[in-house]
């Protein structure tokens, strides 16, 4: 027999899949300053983490991290770096290039900067799940610090139904 389905009925079937839909957000701050001299070691960033318990185990999670870094910049250092890498528990989900900010540093000096970064997940879980990082500074050899002189970091993360 056969099929006598429309275009229309054919292209309305997506439309009924629940897809996209925000199902929860979670955010949290944290002011807790974490240090790092080396340019080779990566340092946890102390209590700048963020957990969520996914609904469903076909969702995706979507973070967010907007971090205050403090860097000391000494003589003659190209630029600002900040390479981080980011952990769900303890299994590292994504390790970026660099966030470079091109500061011309012929002068040793300190700078403060807000850094962003954001990553799509998909765990298959629906067990509690904890977003954090860890960082160093991979082009200079002054120190950098999250939250220096009390300042806070923002993080987000939501839960997104059957994104594909």
């Amino acid at each position: 027999k056969p099929n006598n389905n429309t275009i229309s009925a054919i292209t309305a079937l997506p439309a009924a899949i629940p897809t996209g839909r925000v199902l929860q957000v979670v955010t949290a701050n944290d002011n807790t300053n974490t240090s790092n001299t080396s340019s080779s070691t990566y340092v946890a960033a102390t209590d700048v983490d963020i957990s969520i318990t996914p609904t469903s185990a076909s969702s995706k999670i979507f973070v967010e991290f907007n971090v205050c870094v403090y860097q000391t910049l000494e003589s003659g250092s190209k630029d600002s770096s900040f390479q981080y890498q980011l952990y769900r528990d303890t299994t590292l989900i994504h390790t970026n290039g660099s966030v470079m900010n091109y500061t011309s540093a012929g002068w040793s000096g300190n700078i403060r900067i807000m850094r962003y970064f954001s990553r799509i997940d998909t765990p298959s879980s629906t067990s509690a799940l904890n977003y954090n990082f860890k960082f160093r500074n991979p082009q200079n050899n002054g120190s950098i610090q999250i939250n220096q002189d009390n300042m806070f970091s923002d993080m987000r993360a939501m839960e997104i139904a059957g994104w594909l």
